[in-house]
């Protein structure tokens, strides 16, 4: 994928979260495909790697499915919000979008913008590893509308993301924060309508 392409959605969740690109926090993470340029070498040109020396992706099995996943609570509601967050380091390490396409709506601009970052991750080949989730506090509201609003105050694990196999990995720090995700039930499942970072 070209720079300018990674650029261009970058932009899109920068603009869709109110954030600028490079912001600190759970957008680093939401947005793989954010890499700064690669180290260049003395006469121009990028610093390659052997494939075979990067780290390994992960997590590579799904998060267990919550035991109220399905159901309309505000509880369910809640559940489902961690559920995406657990899931989303496991997205970007397999390229599975499925348990996010489950639980987000066509109209989250946010949701859909970070499932196409994985997807165009995994179409060059890239991938994360490590970066797990740690949900510390957390708050359901159910609005007048019916749509639930949920608040997830985390902490995140170190990640790394290899954003081509031939350049060099990426280092993400751990970060504290937190992510409000508003959620509508559609009759079988909660969906995230909306997702912003936290104050």
């Amino acid at each position: 994928m070209s720079r300018r392409i990674q650029k261009v959605v970058v932009l899109l969740i920068a603009l869709t979260l109110i954030l600028p690109v490079g912001a600190a926090g759970i957008f680093q993470l939401f947005s793989p495909s954010a890499a700064t340029p690669a180290q260049q070498a003395g006469n121009g040109v990028q610093e390659r790697v052997d494939p075979a020396s990067q780290p390994k992706p992960s997590p590579t099995t799904p998060p267990a499915a919550p035991e109220k996943l399905r159901e309309d609570s505000e509880a369910g509601a809640e559940q489902t919000a961690r559920y995406l967050l657990a899931s989303y380091p496991y997205m970007n390490a397999t390229g599975d979008i499925a348990p996010w396409q489950a639980h987000t709506a066509d109209d989250c601009q946010p949701c859909q913008a970070l499932i196409g970052n994985a997807v165009l991750l995994h179409k060059q080949g890239g991938y994360q590893v490590d970066g797990k989730f740690n949900v510390n506090d957390a708050s359901a509201t159910r609005k007048k509308d019916g749509t639930v609003l949920v608040t997830l105050a985390y902490t995140s694990d170190p990640a790394v993301i290899v954003e081509e196999p031939t350049l060099p990995a990426r280092r993400e720090e751990g970060t504290t924060g937190s992510v409000d995700i508003t959620l509508r039930w559609d009759g079988k499942a909660w969906r995230a309508t909306a997702m912003s970072l936290g104050e």
